[in-house]
């Protein structure tokens, strides 16, 4: 049997059927904070989604009215090819069944989908002023599966807080050259039956993503889980590559 210790700090599982082939520990040095030296800058053309979908204090010349969402899901949902989308603070609490997501009709039920080439999907401020929670029970479930699911190419998704709200992945990645990074993701315990990871570079649909970026991101396990069988349930791994691409880069995660 193959054995998988959840008291790491980090670990990169890379998965063939059910054979671990290996672990990175992490960077000492790694962190989240200093969001403000890749912040975005708000420019005409961006989306913006704010906690009350209202035009964010002193960027009305950026946005207007119609380019404002008071949801992730639909903001996403209104994207299209290449564009950017702000999240400025707040608590974000997502129901997928009102407000848009997979909705547990696809393998991998995912409360935020992102399916369009080149979208950027950035917080304003980071991690420590943008959270983002799932209403239990969206998809019919305890958990959602998974928080964030990127199915197109060329996607960004950086400066989130995801709470602990998922039974599958944080983050799954399934579309080539994604960029993920400055996130903190969530453990979601002890629940029943949980099997999965942080992030996970590749999913239950069978994409085999390449050339994936995954940095500078923590990722919290929950400690004093003991060590369980890689085949049964109840365990999670910092990042998993279940993907059978290649060129994937994993630098400084915690």
């Amino acid at each position: 049997s193959v054995f998988l210790s959840t008291i790491m700090v980090l670990s990169v599982v890379a998965m063939g059927g059910v054979a671990l082939s290996g672990s990175v520990a992490a960077d000492p040095g790694a962190s989240i904070s200093g969001y403000d030296e890749v912040a975005p800058e708000p420019a005409d053309g961006d989306l913006a989604v704010t906690a009350d979908g209202q035009v964010p204090d002193g960027f009305a010349e950026s946005f207007v009215s119609g380019d404002v969402y008071g949801s992730i899901p639909r903001a996403t949902d209104a994207a299209g090819e290449n564009d950017r989308i702000i999240v400025f603070p707040g608590d974000y609490s997502i129901n997928p069944a009102e407000d848009g997501g997979d909705g547990g009709l696809v393998a991998v039920s995912a409360a935020v989908s992102i399916s369009d080439t080149g979208v950027e999907l950035v917080s304003f401020a980071g991690p420590e002023e943008t959270n983002l929670s799932v209403t239990p029970g969206g998809n019919g479930e305890n958990l959602q599966s998974t928080i964030f699911h990127i199915t197109a190419t060329d996607v960004t998704l950086q400066g989130f807080n995801i709470s602990e709200d998922w039974s599958r992945a944080g983050i799954v990645v399934d579309g080539d050259n994604a960029i993920v990074e400055h996130n903190l993701i969530k453990d979601p315990g002890n629940s029943a039956d949980l099997i999965g990871y942080g992030v996970s570079v590749g999913g239950d649909s069978g994409a085999d993503a390449t050339n994936a970026t995954v940095a500078n991101n923590e990722i919290q396990l929950v400690e004093d889980k003991g060590t369980t069988e890689i085949t049964g349930a109840d365990w999670v791994a910092g990042i998993g590559v279940l993907s059978n691409g290649d060129s994937h880069q994993f630098e400084n995660n915690v």
